[in-house]
Formats: structure tokens, sequence, C-alpha cells
């Protein structure tokens, strides 16, 4: 007779603890948030390559759809590259931007201020840009290729290795002062709208 009862029991036990887990882990599941698809990835998006300053105090969010705030902008205003513009239904515009510290996130236009880039560049000096399109396909062994913001900016926006068979290509060029042949380069390994210097294109010294 005992041992009947402790089968029962232990039958008992056995069924509830199958349904409490059977319970607790749909509900567990529940709790991991699905992957989020990167905003910036989206149609609605447009990439964008440059540089800008966003003013002190600004906050960054996660999605120009979100209130969830990223990161934010110390008491100082800070330089920022901008990686993607979206519009947003009722016209406002917000930019991805990436601070110096690598934390990003978005924000609006209007906290940016304006620096001058690759393209305040080209409306200064739209007179002596001529479109000419070629390709760099020299380079010097182990050594980088400099990328300009624009022609003598001091500015280095990124390096990269240059390829000697397809080569960098460049769709217009302008000659500074010092007769220095620059290129401007739409695109190259995810680099955009940036400068290299044609008569010397590993040089850091400009």
């Amino acid at each position: 007779m005992r041992y009947n009862l402790s089968i029962k029991y232990l039958s008992a036990a056995i069924l509830s603890v199958g349904l409490c887990l059977g319970t607790l882990l749909p509900a567990q599941a529940e709790l991991v948030p699905p992957p989020v698809q990167d905003f910036s990835h989206t149609n609605a998006c447009t990439p964008v390559s440059r540089k800008a300053v966003i003013q002190a105090n600004s906050h960054l969010y996660v999605s120009p759809l979100s209130s969830i705030v990223s990161a934010r902008v110390g008491k100082s205003k800070k330089k920022v590259r901008v990686t993607s513009a979206y519009t947003a239904a009722d016209g406002s515009r917000w930019l991805k931007v990436v601070l110096p510290d690598s934390h990003q996130g978005w924000t609006l236009q209007s906290n940016m201020l304006g620096v001058v880039d690759a393209r305040t560049f080209a409306l200064r000096h739209r007179k002596a840009i001529k479109k000419k399109r070629g390709a760099l396909t020299k380079f010097t062994q182990n050594q980088p290729v400099i990328f300009w913001t624009y022609p003598n900016s001091g500015e280095i926006y990124a390096q990269a290795d240059g390829d000697p068979e397809m080569g960098i290509g460049y769709d217009q060029i302008c000659i500074d002062h010092h007769q220095r042949v620059w290129g401007h380069v739409a695109y190259y390994r995810s680099i955009r709208d940036v400068w290299i210097c044609l008569s010397a294109p590993h040089s850091t010294s400009f």
C-alpha cells in the first residue's frame, strides 16, 4: 500500500513539474527580443559620407522612429562623421552620425553645425574643378593611399590600400597653388566623396 501511494505521489510531482515547465518556457522565450535590422540599411535611407559638428547636449536615437536614446553628446560640441540620411513623413531631416568615441545614432539635422567638406569645397571652387575620369593605378608597396576631406584640408578622412588592377577611380580633378593634381573619388571601398592627391597619393604632410 505504501509503495502504491509513493508511486502516486511521485507521478503527481512529475506531472506538476511538467505543467510548470510548460507554462514557464514559452514566457521566457517571449522575453528574447527579435533581431532588429539597422535602420540605415533600409531603402528609405541615403548613404552619406560627410564630416560635421554636432551641437552640445544633443541626443542620438536608435532610429528616427524610436524614442530610445543610444548616446548623448557632452557639454561641448563635437566633430562627427555622417553616414546616412533620412527624411521623415513630416519633412524633418535625420542624420546618422558616429561620435569620436565610436558611439552612433540618429539626430535631427537641425542639431548639426556646418563645416567645410567635399561638398562645400566643390561649391566654393567649382570654377577650378574640371570633370575628368581616370584611375590611379601606381602605388608604393606597403603604403596606404591617403583620402582627404578636400584638397589641402589638412584632415585625413581615411586610409586604404590601392588596387593595382582596378585602381582608384576619380571623376573630377583640380590643381592647387602648389601645382599638385587632386582627384575626386566618389566611392572606393565604402569611402565616399573624398579627394586623393594624384601627385603624391601616399603623403600625409599637406
